[in-house]
């Protein structure tokens, strides 16, 4: 905004103070909403971190399987 349209506001406080406010309040909006996409974000990667930790445990359990009936071929 150039210095000149702000001075212009100081004079006139009602503006100022209107024009004060819808900026706050359009920042809030973006940061909320930015703080939004954040949460989102974040709890994506929680379910596919998960989704690969379940898939890891399966397939260890697998092989744990498959070791454990190789184990009972060869000693029993």
């Amino acid at each position: 905004m150039p210095l000149m349209e702000e001075r212009q506001l100081h004079n006139k406080p009602d503006l100022y103070k209107k024009f004060i406010l819808k900026q706050k309040s359009s920042m809030r909006y973006i940061n909320e909403n930015q703080l939004g996409n954040k949460k989102m974000f974040m709890t994506d990667i929680k379910i596919i971190w998960n989704l690969l930790g379940i898939v890891l445990l399966q397939h260890i359990l697998k092989i744990v399987v498959k070791r454990k009936s190789d184990w009972d071929k060869i000693y029993n």
